[in-house]
């Protein structure tokens, strides 16, 4: 049966990005933004700060030692899911939480993290999520992701940075303070040629200067409701390549005679979308 959970709906958002990049900053920042925010961190690197495994803390930055998650592997793209949403009910039942934020390691896939927070409503858990933010480091990410060369701080490659881009609903282009003169118009194109469908914001510091604006352009964002449309997308044919110029694109139509079991779809549908077997009801 599942969980009884009488507490609202709480938003969790998803920050990626390279080491350097800023998105410590930014975490950072909203914990000032005045809401209740628990915020998990899972970075490598960060034994100088004491953090050696996820760690929880609340709006005033404090480490909530008492619900330290400890996860197997240490990895929370790498971890089982019922661990993670287990261990993110589990707080929710301590402490009252306007938003959860998870940063992730810098060279992590955040298709692994979407696909364990990515719940069925039906579940009846607290958790919702809510977005998926990338902060690029706007001086260095053509380099990186034309592959010229090892730029970023920890020697990641173009591969990763291109799926943080290509999952993020938000990408915000920081540092655009030290850039040069067309420096933010090149990685903005790029950026905005690898995920058309991203929200593109440019800021300096990780908002540093503009809480309010950060705050709202991040946090609670709904891109993930299937009731709420949080951007709308303009696809213009004009400019999409005619169909059969993809020769490497195979369709396949099955037709059945009978009605498919309804059960049967959903199982399939289930290894499809997660790459594994759904259990049977």
């Amino acid at each position: 049966m599942p969980a009884d959970f009488s507490l609202p709906t709480v938003p969790v958002t998803v920050v990626s990005g390279f080491l350097g990049s800023g998105k410590t900053t930014l975490i950072q920042n909203l914990l000032k933004s005045g809401r209740k925010i628990a915020v998990v961190q899972n970075e490598m690197g960060y034994e100088s700060m004491g953090i050696e495994s996820p760690v929880l803390t609340d709006g005033d930055g404090n480490v909530i030692g008492d619900i330290l998650l400890e996860l197997p592997g240490g990895c929370l793209c790498c971890t089982i899911r019922d661990d993670l949403v287990t261990g993110l009910e589990a707080m929710l039942k301590k402490r009252n939480f306007d938003q959860i934020v998870i940063e992730t390691s810098g060279v992590a896939d955040p298709v692994k993290m979407i696909e364990i927070l990515w719940l069925d409503s039906e579940l009846e858990t607290p958790l919702r999520l809510d977005s998926t933010v990338t902060v690029v480091d706007s001086k260095n990410i053509a380099s990186v992701l034309h592959g010229k060369g090892r730029t970023l701080a920890e020697g990641g490659s173009s591969r990763e940075a291109v799926r943080q881009i290509c999952c993020a609903d938000l990408v915000l282009l920081n540092k655009c303070d030290i850039c040069e003169e067309g420096e933010i118009e090149v990685a903005k194109g790029v950026v905005s040629a690898t995920n058309p469908d991203a929200t593109v914001e440019l800021t300096e510091f990780s908002g540093q200067g503009d809480l309010e604006r950060i705050t709202a352009m991040v946090l609670d964002r709904q891109a993930y409701s299937g009731n709420t449309t949080a951007r709308s997308f303009e696809l213009n044919a004009a400019d999409l390549p005619p169909a059969d110029t993809h020769v490497h694109v195979d369709h396949v139509v099955v037709y059945s005679n009978t009605r498919p079991r309804k059960a049967a779809l959903e199982r399939w549908l289930g290894t499809v979308l997660w790459g594994r077997e759904e259990e049977n009801e």
